[in-house]
């Protein structure tokens, strides 16, 4: 009769790997999410998931989607709307997502705006009423 001895190393070769406790938890990283879809978490405070769902978002529901690191909470029905609770008042995070064009022309209408600012920024100060002398370093100009 032959004995094997397994080594502890072996034992432990198809556990998951351990997360020290001082290393930062992932929970909120959300793997899967179609290519064609733009996801974000929307704290539902003050109306603003209605406010999202009016810009075309919607809310991503559980299917074998991966959400953050190792789950403790992994009860949830297939198919419930992914939500974790956002602070310490018990307000909820909701998971939601806008077709990539959709926030594609939502980004650019927001960089027209960020532009116009950062040409008024940039503006001589020579013109009437200005005086002084403004020097600003931008990495894309």
């Amino acid at each position: 009769m032959t004995t094997t001895t397994t080594s502890k190393i072996e034992k432990n070769l198809d556990r998951p790997k351990r997360i020290p406790m001082a290393q930062a938890r992932q929970v909120l990283n959300v793997e899967d999410v179609p290519n064609n879809l733009v996801a974000r978490w929307v704290l539902d405070t003050k109306n603003r998931c209605q406010v999202f769902e009016s810009a075309g978002y919607e809310y991503i529901t559980d299917k074998g989607l991966a959400v953050g690191d190792k789950k403790v909470d992994g009860s949830r029905a297939a198919g419930s709307v992914v939500c974790k609770v956002g602070n310490s008042t018990g307000e909820m995070l909701y998971l939601m997502a806008v077709d990539r064009k959709y926030y594609e022309e939502d980004q650019a209408t927001k960089q027209v705006k960020i532009d116009s600012i950062e040409e008024e920024l940039y503006a001589q100060t020579s013109k009437e009423g200005h005086y002084g002398n403004l020097d600003l370093d931008h990495k894309s100009r």
